[in-house]
């Protein structure tokens, strides 16, 4: 589940942000790349290894009705709350219009 969202994320609406707190991760705007999303993170929570990813992808933005590229850099760290003794990961993503994987054999969501 989602337990914040940060003021740099700019793909959906201010409304989603605003209500995504508790929100299953898939359940973004775009369902397919929420799916995608979900399966980075569960591979940082079955491995408790960090993550790195550059991202080329589009996103589908339904209160937009239209699609953007997306272009970021994304980190995903596992940690322990001491405060809650619990296991949580935490994901940092910065916007990075160099990247670019059209044409690429590399498997990246579109």
């Amino acid at each position: 589940q989602i337990a914040e969202v940060g003021p740099g994320f700019m793909a959906f609406s201010p409304e989603w942000c605003r209500n995504a707190v508790g929100v299953a991760i898939e359940n973004q705007p775009d369902y397919e790349y929420g799916l995608w999303v979900r399966e980075r993170f569960a591979s940082v929570a079955d491995s408790w290894e960090p993550r790195f990813d550059e991202v080329d992808g589009i996103l589908q933005r339904p209160h937009r009705d239209d699609r953007i590229r997306a272009r970021y850099r994304r980190l995903i760290l596992p940690y322990r709350d001491t405060d809650t003794n619990s296991d949580r990961l935490i994901g940092v993503s910065v916007t990075d219009e160099s990247i670019d994987f059209r044409g690429s054999e590399t498997l990246r969501h579109a």
